[in-house]
């Protein structure tokens, strides 16, 4: 079906018609967003799932591109009355017989919306009853494994939560479970079984299976991540210099797994004593020769004598700047820009790489 709907009113109100250009019926309709309807009707159509049944027979017969989705006028709903739309609607329903077998396929004799209807409280009481009833189908109170549709028991879910917390992977909790990783994935995001809760309590009580150790941190590793965002170390600084996967030190850091696993005083003095202290300045360096060698490949595609920067390369830069060699030297030797080369010089590129103590130029 050809949507003739002019670009500048895809988000328009209006009135449209659906045209059968073999035989020239129609069906008029309207809608305070016309493109969106159009794709509406389209979507239902190509389904067979439209409530006009003669507009859905006529469909199939002639197919989609004997079928035009044109403009008839637009209406301004913002600074008019509600019912504007539906009476431009009647009267061009009338004007072109759209109601009439014989001209087209509308079902009504009148155009009907509740657009802008307020329903009392007493209609608004009685529905919220009958959504109460046992056999309806989506009642409000039919949460977790009481949903219609739910795939997972409340024992499960909870279960889920609780190996979330321990820090499981969603692939491993799958498998233990039997069940697919997408449930595991949906519930850390929060998507579905919100009213699912769990407590210190039961996270303590729960005896958790063995699984390869591959698959999950120990309490040490777990108190040495959180101890490098407690003294602000980055997700990509931590996993630059330990080799964590990102995923696993973006959970923790936002309280999404182990979060029973608390850091004391005493693990903060032994990981001082373990972790080098200038580990944050290392593991920056790293992103930074790593981010400058993706830019310059990808400036430098055609240039077949580009080498990758390394921390060597930008020690011994530093150190021909600091013995007042000239930028074109520089540039020679290494194959970079002498934008890069007065950048370095100025400290705005790879501030974190300092000239050690004790070096040579060679």
């Amino acid at each position: 079906m050809k949507n003739n709907i002019p670009k500048e009113h895809w988000s328009s109100a209006g009135v449209y018609q659906i045209l059968n250009t073999v035989n020239g019926k129609c069906y008029i309709g309207s809608s305070h967003k016309l493109n969106d309807r159009a794709r509406a009707h389209r979507n239902q159509l190509n389904r067979g799932k439209h409530h006009s049944l003669y507009l859905s027979s006529a469909y199939k017969k002639y197919g989609p591109d004997a079928f035009e989705f044109n403009l008839l006028e637009v209406v301004d709903i913002v600074n008019q009355p509600i019912g504007l739309l539906t009476d431009t609607e009647d009267r061009l329903i009338k004007l072109h017989k759209a109601n009439n077998r014989a001209y087209g396929y509308n079902v009504r004799e009148v155009a009907e919306s509740t657009l802008g209807m307020k329903q009392s409280e007493e209609f608004r009481a009685k529905k919220r009853q009958q959504k109460m009833k046992i056999d309806h189908p989506f009642r409000v109170d039919q949460k977790g494994e009481k949903h219609p549709v739910a795939k997972l028991s409340n024992k499960t879910a909870k279960e889920i939560k609780i190996l979330i917390t321990k820090g499981w992977q969603n692939i491993a909790i799958g498998k233990y479970l039997n069940i697919n990783s997408s449930y595991v994935t949906n519930i850390k995001k929060g998507v579905c079984w919100q009213a699912i809760t769990i407590t210190k309590e039961e996270i303590e009580q729960y005896d958790e299976p063995e699984i390869p150790a591959s698959q999950k941190l120990n309490i040490k590793q777990v108190k040495q991540i959180k101890y490098l965002l407690s003294i602000g170390g980055m997700v990509i600084d931590i996993v630059e210099h330990f080799g964590y996967k990102y995923n696993t030190v973006f959970y923790i850091k936002n309280n999404k797994t182990h979060t029973q696993i608390e850091l004391t005083p005493a693990d903060c003095e032994l990981f001082k004593k373990t972790i080098p202290a200038d580990f944050l300045q290392e593991a920056r360096g790293r992103v930074e020769l790593r981010n400058f060698n993706i830019l310059s490949e990808m400036n430098s595609r055609r240039n077949s004598s580009f080498s990758p920067m390394t921390k060597k390369k930008v020690i011994i830069i530093k150190q021909l700047l600091e013995s007042k060699s000239s930028l074109l030297s520089i540039r020679k030797r290494f194959g970079i820009t002498e934008e890069s080369i007065v950048r370095i010089r100025n400290g705005k590129l790879f501030p974190s790489i300092s000239i050690p103590n004790a070096g040579n130029t060679q």
